[in-house]
């Protein structure tokens, strides 16, 4: 993240918080930061820590935003085969599920990374399937069905992808969308096997 350099009636401050989460805080006035919080908290109440606070949060927000509005894959169930599509949408934080239950009626079921066990994808010649197993549930989502074959091994592959990075504390906020899809398919098809 870059320096931030605020002005205020009282002189400069700049914050400056480096890869490891490190925050150095260069201000006329004295400012105690607390370590026991996950991320740094300025804990003085004079208005240029509140300028400081309002200032990291506002760029923690937007983060937060630009992450959720990044689709990677969305893949439909075939109509008439299923008359109301299912759609499983999947960005870097979560997978959507999508179950359509009418007209303009649906059920989301979101499913954290941290959340996912595994998934499984059933094939036949035109169809594939995908099953969730999902931990802290009573019942696991119901089963994704008629998705075309080569559809489901795709999202199976790019999900299981950014299943392990997410389980190996990797960032993948900084890759763009078409580099990240197209790693996490190819450490999707490495890793077939079931991830605890």
């Amino acid at each position: 993240m870059p320096a931030i350099e605020i002005s205020t009636k009282r002189g400069k401050v700049k914050v400056d918080v480096d890869e490891s989460g490190k925050v150095t805080v260069d201000t006329p006035n004295e400012v105690e930061i607390s370590s026991n919080a996950p991320r740094p908290v300025l804990v003085n109440k004079k208005e240029t820590n509140t300028l400081l606070l309002k200032e990291l949060a506002k760029k923690e927000i937007n983060t937060l935003v630009k992450k959720s509005e990044r689709k990677l894959l969305e893949v439909k169930s075939v109509f008439p085969f299923d008359f109301f599509p299912d759609r499983v949408v999947v960005d870097d934080q979560k997978v959507n599920l999508v179950f359509g239950l009418f007209l303009f009626s649906d059920h989301v079921f979101p499913i954290q990374y941290k959340d996912l066990r595994s998934i499984t994808v059933t094939t036949g010649l035109f169809f594939g399937s995908l099953f969730f197993d999902v931990q802290g549930f009573e019942e696991n989502p119901q089963r994704v069905n008629f998705l075309w074959r080569e559809d489901a091994i795709r999202a199976r592959r790019i999900i299981m992808g950014l299943l392990v990075a997410a389980r190996e504390g990797i960032d993948l906020s900084k890759l763009p969308t078409d580099e990240l899809v197209g790693k996490a398919n190819t450490i999707g098809a490495a890793r077939p096997e079931y991830i605890k």
